[in-house]
């Protein structure tokens, strides 16, 4: 049975993909069925047991590894101004942003 607050979150998780779109319809959207079920799970406040029950064990590992890839091992933080920034390389091509702090963490952790 649907709560009120269950209702509510499935509204507003419509109403940020609408946001996202900027004014083209759901029905055209292109997405990803995974990421779908990720985020109504995520809406419904699921525990993550909860959530590999409803997408399956393949398919929760598959959405984390998307959602959190791991950091590559060729990295640099370096300070920009006031916030710091990591430079990854990638072959030839350097990537360059301004990360969470959780991603900051992590790229502390290999650039030791």
């Amino acid at each position: 049975m649907m709560t009120r607050k269950m209702v509510e979150s499935l509204k507003n998780l419509r109403e940020a993909w609408e946001d996202s779109l900027e004014g083209e319809s759901l029905i055209d959207a292109k997405a990803s069925i995974a990421l779908v079920l990720y985020d109504v799970t995520s809406a419904l406040a699921l525990s993550p047991d909860q959530r590999e029950a409803v997408l399956g064990a393949r398919l929760a590992a598959e959405v984390d590894v998307y959602l959190n890839p791991p950091m590559p091992s060729k990295c640099m933080i370096i300070q920009d101004g006031e916030r710091p920034r990591v430079l990854v390389y990638r072959g030839e091509r350097v990537n360059r942003y301004w990360p969470s702090p959780s991603s900051l963490q992590r790229a502390a952790q290999m650039a030791v």
